[in-house]
């Protein structure tokens, strides 16, 4: 046994309030490894609606989404490191491997060692470009699952961090014509700089008449929802072709309501939602994209520099200064996008 060593966390204590926990780090057992974490990235939609006590799995137990009761609650899945030990029978890594995790945001790692929990990193990815794999394969669960067609016109809605990444994978995926649609003119300039071949400002343009006039009156073939707004999933599927396929990739914690004839049965639109949590360890053949799978396909897009995740990232932080990053998020909903917190400053 290694001597005793204390480690941090981030802890939702209750609804809106935010500590910093102290904690003893174990050694790892047998099929486990531990890491010394680099860096976290703060999925600010999930995370701030757990903060929040919004989460649609805190406010109805019966889904089994957390833990009863949620509080004290930790945040955060997208965790980067260095192996610092492993347990017997650990074969597929080794301490000094650079690796990524579905942790939250702590300053030590204990998982299996198994590759749908730790995954290495190639030399030419950072710590901090590793942090994106977990929130990625919502983006590439979203095409896959579109079953996007070479040429075919993709709309985005919601160009915020997991939109972007739904974007680029889009357009990686075949899209012809690429129309990202927001609110915020600094994410339209980004989403054009990185993949968007059209943008609309929705807030001041007519968006439903401005997509017929780019799709010849039909409506866009993949309309792709990113937002996490129930008040816009309405209009995304008004958005769609006959046929279309909408795509529900943001989480809306509220109820929706449309007119089920008119805006999805009468134009016979195909609706699915593209929802991490059911992607099997294994792969099974009614889904051969497993967890491990889709990981390393987000890791080798950003190493081939296909996926681009430097340009989402607003700040790097100590993480000591978690809190007051959080508080900004929830004084000014939808200011920047990434936060990268750093735990190599003690």
């Amino acid at each position: 046994m290694s001597a005793s060593r204390t480690g941090h966390r981030i802890v939702f204590a209750a609804p809106g309030e935010i500590e910093i926990e102290s904690f003893v780090v174990r050694d790892p057992a047998e099929g486990e490894v531990l890491i010394d974490v680099a860096s976290t990235l703060i999925s600010a939609g999930t995370e701030l609606s757990y903060l929040t006590g919004t989460h649609i799995g805190i406010l109805d137990s019966s889904l089994g989404l957390v833990k009863t009761p949620a509080y004290p609650f930790e945040p955060g899945y997208s965790s980067t490191g260095v192996v610092a030990a492993v347990g017997e029978g650990v074969s597929n890594l080794k301490v000094g491997d650079r690796v990524f995790s579905s942790a939250g945001h702590r300053s030590h790692v204990v998982c299996r060692a198994d590759p749908a929990s730790v995954q290495k990193l190639p030399g030419n990815v950072t710590f901090d470009e590793g942090t994106f794999v977990r929130i990625g394969t919502p983006a590439l669960l979203a095409s896959h699952q579109a079953e996007i067609a070479l040429g075919e016109t993709v709309v985005v809605v919601g160009l915020g961090l997991i939109g972007l990444l739904v974007a680029q994978v889009a357009k990686l995926s075949g899209a012809g014509r690429l129309v990202g649609v927001d609110i915020r003119e600094d994410r339209l300039e980004l989403a054009r700089r990185l993949c968007a071949d059209e943008v609309v400002n929705s807030a001041t343009t007519d968006l439903l008449g401005r997509i017929r006039a780019l799709t010849g009156g039909n409506g866009a073939p993949v309309v792709m929802d990113a937002t996490g707004n129930s008040k816009v999933f309405p209009i995304a599927l008004k958005l769609a072709a006959t046929y279309g396929r909408v795509m529900l990739v943001g989480c809306p914690h509220e109820p929706v309501s449309f007119s089920l004839f008119p805006d999805a049965f009468f134009r016979a639109l195909t609706i699915k939602s593209c929802v991490g949590r059911h992607i099997p360890d294994t792969a099974v053949p009614q889904f051969p994209w497993s967890r491990p799978v889709m990981h390393q396909s987000v890791i080798d897009l950003i190493s081939r520099g296909e996926l681009q995740v430097d340009d989402l990232i607003t700040q790097k932080v100590p993480w000591i200064a978690a809190p007051s990053i959080y508080r900004k998020f929830l004084e000014s909903p939808g200011e920047g996008l990434g936060y990268v917190l750093d735990w190599t400053q003690s």
